[in-house]
């Protein structure tokens, strides 16, 4: 059901490793990642930029955005930062973070596969953005950022990574957050079953929706001629991976705003004050504001498999009907903090700038299948993968 294809890419030279791979971009915020890249110069950062990292002043528009990462990926090129391989090849990914290990197999995946839902989605996009990252891929005229997919994992797939993964690696190295291993595979004897285990099953998006619906823009606007049909795609067995939540803060609000808020949440659903930050459950959030802690219990959960997710819930039954907030990126002030940052991120956020913030509990991975078999796509920022796939690592050509 899923095609994957060996690939003649690139990978980071070794001397560059402390310099190209990029943080996970949700890791940082604004400011840290504009910081970030003054520091780095050499970090891919510098190629995946979005308007929002932008300094003050500095030209936002699409076509400035794509020209000023040609060119800080054309110096990379030139200088030699990455090594191309001299055969198609599959790879194997590890990355691990404290006693977190999981290791993905790094390829081309069809995005025809991705058009007719043998790859399926989980969460909603928003268009501007995958129209960048659309104009970017051409611009750029490469990709660096594999988009991470998950599948119902068995022995036998278990078993050829563990194959794969006795061999030398070819990348090994530890950037202080993660460790990361990367391995060649280029024996057919391993390479040929791995392929024709995953062909018989569907894969899941599990970070990279935008990146998959510009790739599918690309081939839709082009054609096949220069290998739009296929996108740079990692894939992680399902019972590997670690899933958090999206927690939201909705900064801009006056104490009495965010006091009004609570009032009409107390109003709706059963709320209790709590002496330090909640850890809800299924059916609840925690609720910070004007310094003080909640616990909002939702009730009865809609017969909805999709309505009766928490983010859903908190999207539809508080976001937009008491905040006019229709989805996350419509509304400057409704920022997500991924569920691996401690509560005393969000409280910061709010005590600085003011607003409220709610605490989202973790989905599971049988929801996400659920809601993606049906067809149906949560809100925006509903799933966190820890630890995430870095850019900078991998270099796959579209020409």
């Amino acid at each position: 059901m899923v095609e994957i294809h060996a690939f003649r890419g690139r990978t980071v030279d070794p001397a560059w490793l402390d310099r190209v791979p990029s943080p996970a971009y949700d890791s940082l915020s604004t400011p840290e990642r504009r910081q970030f890249r003054i520091d780095n110069p050499y970090s891919y950062l510098n190629v995946t930029r979005a308007p929002e990292d932008e300094p003050p002043g500095a030209p936002t528009d699409n076509e400035s955005l794509v020209a000023a990462a040609r060119q800080v990926l054309e110096a990379l090129l030139a200088d030699g930062a990455f090594n191309e391989a001299d055969e198609p090849s599959l790879y194997l990914y590890r990355i691990a973070a404290g006693d977190h290990r999981q290791t993905g197999i790094v390829c081309e995946a069809s995005v025809t596969d991705y058009a007719e839902g043998s790859i399926k989605a989980h969460e909603q996009i928003r268009g501007a953005r995958a129209e960048l990252l659309g104009q970017h891929l051409l611009g750029v005229g490469h990709s660096s950022s594999p988009i991470a997919l998950t599948f119902r994992s068995d022995q036998t797939v278990k078993a050829l990574i563990r194959e794969g993964r006795k061999s030398d690696p070819i990348l090994a190295w530890d950037d202080g957050t993660i460790e990361q291993v990367v391995w060649r595979m280029t024996d057919p004897q391993l390479v040929d079953p791995l392929i024709e285990a995953l062909r018989t099953r569907p894969a899941y998006i599990i970070d990279g929706h935008h990146r998959a619906a510009a790739a599918l823009a690309v081939k839709r606007g082009n054609g096949t001629a220069h290998g739009e049909d296929r996108m740079l795609s990692v894939l992680f067995p399902d019972d590997a991976l670690l899933l958090l939540g999206f927690n939201r803060v909705v900064t801009g609000l006056s104490v009495d705003e965010a006091g009004a808020l609570v009032g009409k949440v107390k109003e709706t659903f059963t709320v209790t004050r709590s002496e330090t930050a909640p850890q809800p459950n299924r059916g609840q959030l925690g609720l910070y504001a004007k310094g003080h802690w909640h616990l909002v219990d939702l009730g009865e959960a809609p017969a909805d498999p999709l309505a009766a997710l928490d983010p859903v819930r908190l999207q539809d039954e508080i976001l937009a009907p008491m905040l006019g907030i229709s989805a996350p990126g419509s509304d400057p002030r409704l920022n997500t903090v991924s569920g691996d940052q401690h509560c005393d991120r969000l409280e910061q956020m709010v005590d600085t700038d003011g607003g409220v913030a709610f605490v989202v509990p973790s989905l599971t991975m049988e929801d996400l299948f659920v809601v993606a078999d049906a067809g149906l796509t949560m809100p925006p920022k509903s799933t966190y993968f820890t630890p995430k796939v870095r850019s900078g690592v991998f270099l796959r050509s579209i020409n």
